[in-house]
């Protein structure tokens, strides 16, 4: 079997210039995009999660994968290390995640989103006026339900709604790995 290959977009800027704002919106929009994911010996920020912003580690287990020559490039900046890894694991192989089957139905202000259950997995709602999703809504649905009414919508508008499975992955530091969108669906609003 051949190895399906994408190509390499880099993204650089000084810090500020918008690069994680820029990225955040590519994978928001799009379910083809994957970001590679520096290690750094910093502290996380509020909210970081280890492996999804940066792979968090200690100035030891860096300095070890300098040695190592795991690093395609690494630098030092305020006391702490960054550097891009030559290779990690995501974890998306280990877990068979499948797009769910999604049918939507319009109620008064509201759409009630119902799909079919993956294994035991959360689930990401997402909903937008417009078929590219710019803008889009999430909805985090836990508890393994397979159904969500999501309210507040505007009266007599189209809204284009996508759902996909979500599943902590085997590795000890509980990163996510997300399934492809379903199938979009479109509901006009009563």
């Amino acid at each position: 079997m051949r190895e399906k290959k994408g190509i390499l977009i880099v993204v650089s800027g000084f810090s500020g210039a918008g690069k994680g704002t820029l990225m955040k919106k590519l994978m928001q929009d799009y379910d083809n995009y994957a970001l590679s994911i520096s290690a750094t010996t910093r502290q996380p920020r509020v909210g970081e999660e280890d492996g999804r912003e940066y792979f968090f580690k200690t100035k030891d287990e860096f300095e070890k994968m300098i040695a190592r020559d795991e690093l395609i490039e690494y630098a030092r900046y305020v006391n702490n290390y960054y550097g891009k890894q030559y290779k990690y694991e995501i974890g998306v192989k280990k877990i068979n995640l499948k797009a769910p089957t999604v049918s939507v139905s319009a109620g008064k202000s509201s759409a009630k989103v119902s799909w079919s259950k993956v294994n035991n997995y959360r689930y990401e709602v997402q909903y937008a006026t417009n078929s590219k999703f710019q803008g889009a809504k999430k909805v985090s649905v836990h508890d393994q339900k397979t159904s969500v009414t999501i309210k507040y919508l505007t009266s007599k508008k189209k809204y284009y709604v996508r759902v996909r499975s979500c599943a902590k992955t085997e590795n000890d530091n509980n990163k996510k790995a997300y399934s492809a969108w379903s199938k979009v669906k479109t509901v006009t609003v009563k």
